[in-house]
């Protein structure tokens, strides 16, 4: 789940033609850097790099390469690494060439174990996110990772996802970012269960208006779109 105040969601909708616009005849190369958005800017060894069927890993500098990757057309690539929260963005490869892009990673502030029977509450930087008893599509222990991009940090916000755009091309303005994922023993996605719903707080700064969209990120479209909840009322930072 990718929430953005505008809130970082998994989702997609089958009727969205996808930023690809179609095949591209020729194809071109991309060769990527994946960083930490910390202020270390640590390289990310080890990441999963997706493209189509493509999928490679980064070397010890965080270094990758995507060979025959169509052309002068948006492709969708996702990254992910343990201990981060996995990212999707639209490329273009240039015909013919090798391109060069840069990724940032935003690191997990928390990662607990909680029992789906049960539920629980996760919390960290100022956001928390509590699941009633039985509210996943999932039994036994599972792994519930939290991270929190703050829009006043440069740095984190390398990682946003997509381009502060929605579908419709309209600008984003960003109060932060949550990246929320639950994965159970075997480290597979859980995701909530039918009519079932988890409650997020999240503490917000003194200029934020006092009701804010709240916008989800579709995964495997990389781009945002108006949450379940029309608006997402907030608590005010002292």
């Amino acid at each position: 789940l990718v929430l953005a105040l505008s809130a970082w969601s998994g989702c997609d909708d089958a009727s969205d033609p996808g930023p690809d616009g179609g095949l591209a005849a020729t194809t071109g190369s991309l060769v990527g850097q994946v960083l930490s958005a910390s202020s270390s800017g640590a390289f990310v060894a080890g990441a999963t790099v997706s493209l189509g069927s493509q999928e490679v890993q980064t070397n010890e500098q965080g270094f990758f390469t995507l060979e025959s990757v169509p052309g002068d057309v948006g492709s969708v690539i996702q990254i992910r690494a343990a201990g981060y929260a996995a990212s999707t963005k639209t490329v273009t490869a240039r015909d013919g060439q090798s391109t060069y892009l840069r990724f940032y990673l935003l690191a997990f502030d928390v990662q607990e174990t909680l029992d789906a029977a049960t539920g629980g509450t996760i919390t960290a930087g100022g956001a928390s996110v509590t699941f009633p008893a039985n509210a996943f599509a999932a039994t036994g222990a599972l792994t519930v990772s939290l991270a929190v991009l703050s829009a006043d940090s440069d740095q984190e916000l390398q990682a946003f996802q997509g381009e502060f755009t929605t579908s419709n091309d309209e600008l984003l303005e960003s109060f932060g970012a949550l990246a929320i994922e639950v994965t159970d023993a075997d480290g597979d996605s859980v995701n909530l269960a039918s009519g079932k719903t988890a409650a997020i707080v999240w503490v917000m700064k003194n200029d934020a208006n006092a009701e804010v969209q709240l916008k989800a990120w579709r995964v495997l479209r990389a781009r945002w779109r108006r949450g379940t909840g029309d608006k997402a009322e907030h608590e005010r930072a002292a």
